[in-house]
């Protein structure tokens, strides 16, 4: 079973949010999309203080999500449109939303569930095997 990712309770309601406690304030998307990103006093944690809401403002998130360090900015809705264009840049992994998949012969984004193990992952496996 996958952990449960939780969003920092500071996020505006919608459907794009940063992970609570993944922040490795890189401040990548205060440098793309500054109109969209809040830090949160005290904490170096960061988070979406408004949802885009013209094909502009969606351009520069989903551009912050593909630059930023981490993938601690995530989104949860379930636009396939959305869900293709994070897929095409390789960010598919940062959508919750395991009904968008899209077909064998293009990338699937999303996959939420059953996703194989992240090399990090794999590699804490090992080590604590040796122990």
């Amino acid at each position: 079973m996958m952990p449960r990712i939780v969003p920092h309770p500071s996020n505006a309601r919608g459907d794009f949010y940063v992970e609570d406690g993944c922040c490795l304030t890189c401040a990548v998307p205060f440098d793309i999309a500054p109109d969209l990103f809040a830090w949160v006093e005290g904490e170096g944690q960061c988070y979406v203080k408004k949802q885009p809401a013209t094909p502009a403002e969606l351009d520069r998130m989903l551009a912050a999500i593909a630059a930023a360090e981490a993938q601690c900015i995530r989104y949860k809705g379930r636009e396939r449109a959305i869900g293709i264009r994070l897929a095409q840049t390789g960010d598919g992994a940062v959508c919750d939303a395991p009904e968008l998949h899209i077909a064998e012969d293009r990338p699937r984004p999303c996959p939420a569930e059953n996703r194989p193990p992240s090399l990090l992952q794999r590699i804490s496996g090992w080590l604590r095997s040796r122990i």
